[in-house]
């Protein structure tokens, strides 16, 4: 199906891959919160942030190293958006963080809400750091010839 998209914002195709990655990404994160449930600290939208920070992480360190090739725009590109901005969008959350925030606040749990919003920034940029570092070392060990699971599989390096 990728193939047939028109690399990149503007086809038709392009937003309804990407709009179905939001699909799968807002399940996801339906699915979390119904697992883990309610607490005094919103652990279901502190998790799909987290997760989304590392996966987004890991989806700049790869379009930046696809950045690199020769200017063109691949299957693997238009993975890379559905991925980044169809599935970490639907799955992170800002608006829903801030409702948890000042819910807590208009609680008096001005220390719960002040700890969260600490607490989910911290984590948030942690794993979007590690999600680019660790992805960043696959794409240059790629970059520099390093065998991978691309090579066993007879395929161009980094091609989906």
């Amino acid at each position: 199906m990728l193939g047939a998209v028109k690399a990149g914002p503007g086809g038709t195709g392009w937003y309804l891959v990407v709009g179905a990655g939001g699909v799968v990404g807002a399940a996801l994160r339906w699915g979390v919160g119904a697992v883990v449930g309610a607490h005094a600290l919103p652990v279901a939208t502190l998790i799909v942030n987290t997760v989304g920070c590392l996966v987004l992480g890991a989806v700049v360190a790869v379009r930046a190293g696809a950045d690199r090739d020769a200017g063109r725009r691949s299957r693997r590109d238009v993975g890379l958006d559905v991925i980044g901005i169809g599935v970490c969008g639907g799955l992170t959350t800002f608006s829903t963080f801030t409702v948890e925030v000042v819910d807590r606040v208009a609680d008096g749990r001005w220390a719960l809400g002040v700890a969260y919003v600490v607490v989910s920034v911290a984590v948030a940029a942690g794993a979007f750091l590690l999600g680019e570092a660790v992805a960043g070392g696959r794409v240059a060990g790629i970059r520099e010839g390093e065998a991978g699971p691309d090579a066993a599989a007879g395929t161009e390096p980094g091609a989906w």
